[in-house]
């Protein structure tokens, strides 16, 4: 595709330009083009809605029930849920109305109905799976489920190769490119991220900064250190220094205190993601293989595990106990940050949307960099609730489900995408446009770790656990799953070429 490079916006602001206007036209009849590229930055021709639209076929499925499989839950934290497919009403909230219009624009332009199940949280979804494609019951048309279940479950051949599927166009901008490119074993893609979800943004890694303590403390806000490469963990750690505090005076540092950096023992990958490490990466074959051991990997182990064990700076939420007891550690922890007791809040995005309600300002920004010879921010995607999109084996017209899958992820661009924005970017929860534009640098920039999502010998989780133990036995911990993990991987890998799909 050609190139437009015209004013460059935000992302943020580009996508409340492109929604506003598209909402302007009732008549669907594409004539606010012209105004909408010319508020559009630097982006792929023909990445509006009405392109998108432009390309969903005139078919009439004769109301056929296209079958979603979604998340009603996590056992981890409730509000790691599906939002993306159900809604049966406009409820004037930005998600559930956008998943509601765009329902009934795809079910009156296809002659279709949407169903949602939603009867399975994160684990008893996997089972769910499982039992419907070994039954050879085609029940399922499409299942949106955590990366870590259908990791295992493809290897296993229960979904279709997303690539060849040619109603599906996975070089379209609503398809995540860096799951397109990251997530393929052999050339083979069973599962992807795309704009068809939001579960997947939530639990990409992020840090909260409190304002106000920047300002009692005579720090700038840390948005042009992003802007200029040098939002680093070094600098991460300088500003964390320069907070701590011993609020009440007893001489010890606990969830009563002031801290620099409030994390916890799943947020150890996230640092290493965001230093550009990886746990696998792959060969010229497409072939993944191990790379925790080389040597900017080992310097990306050691930062991330300095600045998470680091009881100087960080406090961890599983290291404490709730002083409330109407509070778990994880409730408790969102208390803190918003009663100006930490300065920075690293961990998932989900969680910024717990802050809504939270009186002082702060602000959002990418995971630091190693250090400014770094390229770029990369920022991972937690794969245990983090959902993707497959196809099971069990369809029995792969053409007209891939036609759906491809209409209704392009459209959720233009539509959930829209309601996702505007719920966490229209000052509901972010409080201004530098955060709008730190959240573009975060989604643009993710990576997805096949190590992360198949955690072969448990070195997925291997960084979590090490901060678990409170001292760095990374190297020990690693040699001692090494040969197991290889064997895994490489089972996998067999598993992958056999398959027929």
């Amino acid at each position: 595709m050609k190139k437009i490079t015209l004013r460059v916006l935000s992302l943020a602001l580009v996508l409340c330009m492109v929604f506003a206007l598209a909402a302007c036209s009732d008549d669907d009849d594409g004539n606010n083009n012209d105004t909408l590229n010319e508020n559009l930055g630097t982006v792929e021709e023909g990445d509006n809605y009405e392109y998108a639209k432009s390309l969903i076929p005139d078919v009439n499925y004769e109301g056929y029930e296209f079958r979603i499989l979604c998340m009603n839950s996590s056992s981890t934290y409730d509000s790691y849920k599906s939002r993306n497919v159900i809604a049966t009403e406009n409820l004037s909230i930005p998600v559930n109305d956008e998943v509601f219009a765009r329902n009934q624009y795809l079910e009156s332009k296809l002659n279709i109905k949407i169903r949602g199940i939603d009867s399975f949280d994160d684990y008893s979804i996997k089972d769910e799976i499982q039992a419907a494609v070994t039954s050879g019951d085609d029940r399922y048309d499409i299942v949106f489920a955590p990366m870590r279940h259908l990791a295992d479950l493809s290897a296993a051949g229960y979904f279709i190769d997303l690539k060849s599927v040619e109603e599906l166009n996975l070089e379209g901008p609503w398809w995540d490119q860096g799951a397109v490119r990251d997530l393929t074993i052999g050339g083979k893609l069973y599962f992807c991220a795309s704009d068809g979800d939001i579960l997947d943004k939530q639990t990409t890694w992020g840090t909260m900064f409190n304002k106000k303590l920047c300002v009692d403390n005579s720090l700038d806000y840390p948005y042009q250190l992003v802007r200029d490469g040098e939002w680093t963990a070094d600098k991460y750690i300088e500003y964390a220094r320069q907070v701590k505090s011993d609020l009440n005076g007893d001489g010890e540092y606990d969830e009563n205190d002031l801290w620099g950096v409030l994390t916890e023992n799943n947020s150890t990958p996230g640092f290493y993601f965001g230093f550009n490490g990886y746990i696998t990466k792959k060969n010229s074959d497409d072939i993944p293989e191990f790379s925790m051991t080389d040597a900017h990997a080992l310097s990306a182990v050691n930062k991330a595990l300095e600045i998470v064990l680091d009881d100087e700076i960080a406090l961890k939420v599983e290291d404490f106990e709730s002083p409330d007891s109407t509070m778990s550690n994880w409730l408790y922890a969102s208390y803190m940050f918003s009663n100006d007791q930490v300065l920075f809040r690293t961990t998932d995005i989900n969680t910024v949307e717990r802050l809504r309600n939270m009186e002082a300002d702060f602000g959002i920004l990418p995971m630091p960099k190693l250090d400014e010879n770094q390229e770029s921010y990369t920022c991972g995607s937690a794969t245990a609730v983090g959902t993707a999109v497959a196809i099971p084996v069990t369809v029995q017209d792969v053409s007209k489900v891939g036609t759906i899958l491809e209409a209704f992820v392009s459209t959720s661009r233009y539509t959930l995408l829209k309601g996702y924005y505007d719920a966490n970017l229209q000052g509901i929860i972010t409080r201004d446009d530098e955060s709008s534009e730190m959240l573009d640098i975060i989604f643009s920039t993710r990576h997805f770790d096949l190590g992360y999502c198949f955690d072969w010998g448990g070195l997925g989780y291997i960084l979590r656990d090490v901060a678990a133990d409170k001292s760095n036995t990374f190297v020990s911990k690693y040699d001692s799953v090494s040969t197991v993990a290889q064997k895994a991987l490489d089972d996998t890998v067999k598993k992958f070429q056999a398959l027929a799909y």
